[in-house]
């Protein structure tokens, strides 16, 4: 490619990317979200069993860490600020792939991905997702941060019409937050597992001392788990903030 007509290219990205960044902030959500925010989703799956299972998660990440079979973790170009690198120091261990998947938004179609071959090394993670409260799974990621790195505050899309049903898990050493960008505020994770809105705000990770990973498994939820989530007459993607708001109001109260 011409030179010129890359840096061309890259600066019309660039600006695309900041308009459609903007565009989300004016889309209307519920008044009564308050950001940031995660819907805890432990009540629905087995914590105990997984939290046996972190110790071996983490011995075989290792193991293929030493076989190099790990990729950098790509947060997209919707990131907080324009100089992280998307890449900023996360790898990922796909357990599932896809020849088929055009794009983002085919992620939780489940009849276009299959087991991926790492995740035979994960048999047991495999099992115990199947025990999920999910329909159906689709795309599996094992995202892991070696210590002293972390991954950058980003939104993972811009389409507010898009609501992608997912369970996230963590490891106990994992420092996961969502982020109010107005505001600066960070809503650290502290459940097992969460559900929670990826493009009315930010998400990252901080640097610990230790290995740290969590596991995102998306799909679609099943009807049961479904019947708890609360009908969102604004934009769809902010379905998880609102359920969480609501929740929290309820707590409080």
């Amino acid at each position: 490619m011409n030179p010129i007509s890359h840096f061309s290219k890259s600066i019309l990205e660039r600006l695309y990317h900041r308009w459609m960044r903007v565009r989300v902030d004016r889309i209307p959500v519920d008044p009564r979200i308050r950001f940031p925010c995660y819907q805890p989703l432990d009540k629905f799956i087995d914590v105990a069993g997984f939290q046996r299972l972190c110790p071996s998660i983490e011995q075989e990440i290792r193991n293929q860490m030493e076989r190099q079979k790990e990729l950098m973790f790509d947060a997209g170009p919707y990131r907080l600020g324009d100089k992280d690198p998307s890449n900023a120091s996360a790898s990922v261990i796909w357990l599932t792939s896809s020849s088929s998947a055009k794009g983002y938004f085919q992620l939780d179609r489940a009849e276009l991905w299959k087991p991926s071959d790492e995740s035979l090394r994960f048999q047991p993670l495999m099992d115990f997702i199947e025990t999920l409260p999910m329909k159906q799974t689709a795309r599996v990621l094992l995202i892991f941060e070696t210590p002293g790195h972390a991954a950058a505050a980003h939104r993972d899309h811009c389409e507010t019409g898009v609501c992608h049903e997912f369970i996230w898990l963590r490891s106990p050493s994992k420092r996961f937050f969502c982020l109010n960008h107005r505001t600066g505020e960070r809503q650290y994770i502290e459940s097992v597992s969460a559900w929670f809105d990826t493009v009315h705000q930010y998400h990252g990770t901080e640097t610990t001392d230790e290995l740290s990973f969590s596991i995102r498994v998306d799909g679609r939820f099943s009807d049961q788990l479904r019947s708890h989530i609360p009908k969102n007459n604004f934009s769809p993607a902010s379905t998880p903030s609102l359920w969480a708001s609501l929740s929290n109001l309820v707590s409080v109260n």
